[in-house]
């Protein structure tokens, strides 16, 4: 039996995804949502903490950054108060459909919530909400609470492109990358266009590639995506809402020092 050496599992779905070159980026979205950026060499940056790897593919690495709360902060907020009476169950959450329904119906204007997702419990560094009045519902803390996680990519991005030169496009992957509302407001809070892949196993895709690669399936590692049916979505900024983002983004940062302080 052959046995092929792997890699990092953020770095396996960076191949499955095609993230193999320098100005091309890994949003995968989970618990954490991990960015992951190509480099042509290894960058030490301790400013922004972005952390040095080994990509899977030869003479290529990577930088490593996550948003450690950002789906996790979705998931609490559901399962807290996103509850509802159901005659099936005592208590249901929320669909995520209906959460990217109503969300999407409350994007033609900005409630003025804000929400910061934290860090992790050993940080000592909490989320917060700010701006709630009693107008507002659990769909707009649904929504402050997507935006954060955009908010937060973003200053992401910035850090990479300090340090490696411009991010062309992202590839989303992972759970949010099913919601369409979620991409649309990651693709207008950073203002350029991202691809969605909405492949549940990319982990395992990636790694299955790498194997391939080393058995000689493949001459070139970057050229095995190709040869795997994946659909990818192309998701363009909305105009509607890249003014509306870039001024909230300054707003955030904001109450984000403050939260940090």
């Amino acid at each position: 039996t052959l046995v092929y050496s792997g890699g990092h599992d953020q770095y396996c779905v960076a191949a499955g995804a095609g993230v193999f070159t320098p100005g091309e980026m890994l949003i995968a979205t989970g618990t954490a949502w991990v960015n992951l950026a190509a480099s042509d060499r290894p960058v030490f940056d301790t400013e922004n903490h972005l952390t040095p790897g080994r990509h899977v593919r030869e003479n290529t690495w990577g930088l490593l950054t996550s948003v450690p709360a950002a789906g996790a902060s979705m998931e609490w907020f559901n399962d807290n108060f996103g509850q509802r009476a159901s005659e099936e169950k005592e208590d249901s959450k929320e669909s995520f459909g209906k959460i990217d329904s109503v969300c999407s119906e409350r994007m033609t204007q900005d409630s003025g919530v804000m929400f910061y997702p934290g860090q992790t419990r050993v940080s000592g560094k909490r989320g917060a909400f700010i701006g709630l009045g009693l107008e507002h519902d659990r769909y707009d803390l649904f929504l402050a609470i997507m935006e954060a996680a955009a908010f937060e990519v973003r200053i992401k991005v910035q850090a990479f492109e300090k340090v490696i030169g411009g991010i062309r496009y992202p590839i989303m992957t992972g759970g949010a990358a099913k919601s369409n509302l979620w991409r649309t407001i990651c693709a207008s809070v950073l203002d350029r266009e991202i691809y969605a892949v909405r492949e549940p196993d990319m982990a395992a895709i990636g790694a299955a590639l790498v194997a391939a690669f080393g058995y000689g399936e493949f001459e070139d590692l970057t050229k095995s995506v190709k040869r795997i049916k994946i659909e990818r979505i192309h998701v363009s900024p909305d105009p509607n809402y890249v003014k509306r983002y870039r001024e909230k983004y300054g707003k955030y940062l904001e109450f984000r020092r403050f939260c940090l302080e």
